[in-house]
């Protein structure tokens, strides 16, 4: 016996540390995986929550989307709004007055100038310029805005245009109308 009556080699401390650490390695790299897959589930659930929250949120926005789109299509159907003469600027007024997310209703021309308005301001504003009309040309369905500001009002809305077909199919103009935008909800 060398170094003091001690053999040369590991000492059996060092040996018992040894066997437990390989004998509970599997266990520690089984927790670990359990632990990440633990983790990427609740992320996921985390995720499908929010996600069923936006779709329950949007649902409100979405039933005044339709809604608004039923105003538009029965308003653009009347013959004075459609052949913007008559009474029009009256019957878009009364209509006004019963819907009261919105903050005015026109009947725009196949040239984009309002050419009958609930508000007497807007008469003659053109939007031609604007990329909701300008899809409302090509659409069929009703056309959403972004957020804009009102140019009668001064206040921040998101407008609507449902497009007018002549019976030949050709763009006869929108019934467009401007909702006020409370907040970030319509």
């Amino acid at each position: 016996m060398t170094n003091g009556g001690r053999e040369p080699g590991w000492t059996l401390r060092r040996r018992l540390q040894a066997i437990i650490t390989l004998a509970l390695l599997p266990v520690v790299l089984v927790s670990i995986f359990q632990g990440v897959a633990r983790a990427q589930l609740d992320m996921a659930n985390v995720h499908e929550r929010l996600l069923q929250s936006a779709r329950t949120v949007a649902a409100g926005d979405q039933n005044l989307l339709a809604a608004a789109e039923q105003v538009l299509r029965a308003v653009g159907s009347l013959s004075e709004v459609r052949g913007m003469n008559g009474n029009c600027d009256g019957v878009l007024a009364d209509t006004l007055i019963g819907v009261r997310y919105f903050s005015n209703l026109s009947r725009i021309d196949a040239d984009g100038r309002v050419a009958c308005s609930a508000m007497a301001l807007a008469h003659g504003l053109s939007v031609k310029e604007y990329a909701v009309f300008k899809e409302a040309q090509k659409s069929d369905g009703m056309v959403v805005s972004n957020e804009l500001i009102n140019r009668v009002t001064g206040q921040p809305v998101i407008g609507g245009m449902l497009a007018l077909r002549k019976p030949d199919g050709s763009f006869d103009g929108t019934a467009p109308s401007r909702w006020m935008c409370i907040g970030s909800t319509i």
